[in-house]
């Protein structure tokens, strides 16, 4: 008599906030293309794409400096940038659009505003020119954190989210130079609260915000990879 052993059940563990592993490998077990990621033109990828046509007119006014309230007029479109900022991803929860490429595209244009700011500010003909150390720091851990998230979304079709750490340090990072833009100057009873105080704070959170993503980075590759791999000790399949 033939005995008949019951086929092991493969049950999956997703990772948290890695939905997108699970839905990879299952499209490429099933011959899929993929999950849906919504469509490229949508009201609120108009708007974050608007936001960062927006650095145009900046440019301009903070090129004119006192002259003609260029400073102020430039403080003005910052204060727009951060409405539109807040209004795509309202309008995308309203009108039930939130999607991948939004995910994507809305840090970025952040990061292009941040970073397209910064040089304009740290250059030498500004009367208070922001510190180039603290601009390399911005640049090199944003261009960590988009190359980080292309590697991932390509090896695993996960799009990685910021985190708490992440909007401190980019708020932080905004009135840093949102101060060096109107030449800050605290009255004398405050005169700890410089520009270089909120400067400090945000290199501070910078790091650590670049240090929590680099783990959730590791622990997502490490733990995506072993759960393509079949295997008895694997944590990413339970076998019953």
């Amino acid at each position: 008599m033939t005995e008949v052993v019951p086929k092991k059940k493969e049950v999956s563990i997703l990772l948290p906030d890695s939905a997108g592993v699970e839905a990879h490998r299952n499209g490429g077990r099933s011959g899929a293309t993929g999950a849906d990621h919504g469509p490229v033109v949508s009201i609120p990828n108009v708007i974050t794409l608007g936001r960062v046509l927006l650095l145009v007119p900046l440019f301009y006014f903070l090129k004119r400096g006192e002259q003609g309230h260029g400073n102020s007029w430039a403080l003005a479109i910052m204060a727009v940038a951060l409405a539109t900022d807040l209004l795509d991803g309202f309008l995308a929860r309203l009108l039930k659009q939130e999607t991948d490429w939004g995910r994507v595209f809305d840090p970025l244009a952040d990061k292009i505003w941040i970073a397209g700011l910064g040089i304009f500010l740290a250059l030498p003909w500004r009367q208070n020119p922001l510190p180039w150390g603290f601009l390399a720091l911005v640049l090199v851990r944003d261009l960590a954190i988009i190359a980080g998230g292309i590697h991932a979304y390509r090896r695993l079709r996960v799009v990685l989210q910021s985190n708490i750490w992440g909007k401190w340090a980019m708020f932080l990072t905004a009135l840093t130079l949102i101060a060096y833009t109107v030449n800050f100057a605290p009255p004398e009873q405050f005169r700890w609260a410089q520009p270089r105080l909120l400067l400090w704070i945000s290199v501070i959170l910078l790091v650590v915000s670049g240090l929590v993503y680099f783990t959730r980075y590791v622990t997502l590759i490490v733990s995506g990879t072993a759960s393509s791999v079949p295997s008895q000790s694997s944590r990413a399949q339970v076998d019953s």
